[in-house]
């Protein structure tokens, strides 16, 4: 009696597997009501449709597809060439990816930082990162070795510059609270601290409360950070010069009057641009005047710019490129690549000429910042990616975070695969965050921790 089996075959030109027709004899012996259970200790190598169990042989060998349990002949030698081939690719397949996970580096240790999914994540410098929740609070996190001391000791804000035109100009965001790292807040059951197996300690070193709502997106400056605010508002937050930002942060509206949530913020140092719903709002920081452009097609979830370009990225997945003169920062749209991705796009980043693109549809693109012409596509086993992140370095990794539970590293140029990591995630537990710098990835999750991998 033979089976006909779709399996997935190895040695494709190109590299890419596709399926094959093979017939795999039933061993006389082989009870058809076996089940897969009945070794539980052995081991199995997996295709995408077959298993091969690698348990010592024996006369039991099974292949595995679907629901289907099939009995291998006694003898190798019973097997025809085709059916060696086959089994052949699976073994090679199972053995190359048994080689990978072991090199694969693993997580340290999380952090309980929110009561709720991370929704940004950002490094301010060398040794501290941003990070925001759904739960309106907004978390300061050092890191540094062991043995240095990271001051938890937060003053309060109470009459800080710019409380009080913040309170009047939003009346939706009626206060920001500071509360030392070390007290309770009642919407986080987080953590001082913990130190990673290498000695490095993460801490919360400030944890502020906005009752405006989350915060969707960030933007490092050169003396503080702005935040795009669930308010329609953009919030910046400041220090005096030769001050700790820390200690000494001052607030003030930048703007309270958006036409939806600013979803990302991006600047090229002479112009900051927000992007809410089908609109670009673009900010001088010289004269603090704004601009508004729209487009015709869809909402602006993502944008990223360079000092003469700005990208952005639609939740339809198309991108559009812009040109920002030199003198007076006009935009002008120079490119559009309507349903560059299948679904959503989720993240940008730019890279030694090219754009990155990231997108529900489970896919990492590069393109041509010139003309927006694709350059590479790497796919993710069909999840969605959900966030990119790139630690600036020449010859440094692109990481994106699926909705798998998996963070891949690519090389950013070509988009070949590199790496694998897989934090240890609770049930349900997902990663929506990603911040690398130098060589450390840190990364946020649906639960409100950060992992540093």
């Amino acid at each position: 009696m033979t089976n006909t089996l779709s399996c997935k075959i190895r040695g494709v030109p190109g590299g890419v597997a596709r399926p094959r027709r093979c017939r795999l004899r039933r061993a006389p012996t082989a009870p058809t009501t076996a089940k897969a259970t009945s070794k539980p200790a052995s081991r199995s190598v997996h295709s995408s449709t077959c298993v091969v169990p690698t348990s010592p042989c024996t006369t039991q060998r099974r292949l595995i597809c679907g629901d289907g349990l099939l009995e291998l002949p006694t003898s190798l030698a019973e097997l025809d060439y085709e059916e060696l081939e086959q089994l052949e690719g699976l073994l090679e397949d199972r053995l190359e990816s048994l080689e990978s996970l072991e090199s694969l580096p693993r997580p340290d240790v999380a952090l309980q930082v929110h009561g709720s999914t991370v929704t940004t994540l950002v490094w301010l410098d060398d040794s501290t990162l941003l990070s925001a929740g759904l739960d309106k609070t907004v978390s300061f996190v050092e890191l540094a070795p062991a043995g240095d001391e990271i001051d938890e000791e937060v003053d309060g804000l109470d009459g800080m510059d710019g409380m009080n035109e913040f309170k009047d100009v939003v009346d939706s965001v009626d206060s920001v609270d500071s509360v030392d790292a070390a007290d309770s807040v009642d919407s986080v059951d987080a953590a001082d601290s913990v130190q990673t197996d290498d000695g490095v300690r993460m801490a919360v070193a400030k944890r502020i409360i906005l009752s405006g709502g989350p915060v969707h997106s960030v933007l490092p400056t050169s003396n503080g950070v702005i935040l795009g605010l669930h308010s329609n508002s953009l919030l910046e937050l400041v220090s005096p010069a030769s001050s700790d930002f820390l200690q000494d942060m001052q607030y003030s509206v930048l703007e309270s009057n958006l036409c939806g949530w600013p979803r990302d913020l991006a600047s090229n140092g002479t112009s900051l641009f927000s992007a809410s719903c089908n609109e670009i709002k673009q900010f001088s920081l010289q004269t603090k005047k704004s601009k508004v452009y729209r487009l015709d097609r869809g909402d602006i979830l993502s944008l990223v710019c360079t000092k003469d370009r700005l990208f952005a990225g639609t939740v339809d997945g198309s991108l559009f490129a812009f040109s920002i003169d030199a003198k007076t920062g006009a935009l002008e749209l120079t490119n559009a690549r309507p349903k560059a991705h299948a679904g959503r796009v989720t993240s940008l980043k730019t890279h030694r000429g090219m754009l990155l693109s990231s997108s529900y549809d489970g896919t990492v693109k590069s393109w041509g910042q010139d003309d927006l012409e694709i350059v590479a596509s790497a796919k993710s086993n069909g999840a969605r990616v959900l966030a990119l992140a790139h630690n600036g370095k020449e010859g440094g990794l692109l990481y994106a975070a699926g909705s798998d539970g998996t963070i891949r590293a690519f090389d950013p140029i070509v988009l070949e695969e590199r790496d694998v990591i897989v934090p240890a995630l609770d049930e349900d537990e997902g990663i929506r965050a990603l911040a690398a710098r130098g060589n450390t990835l840190i990364a946020g999750t649906s639960a409100g921790k950060l992992i540093r991998c």
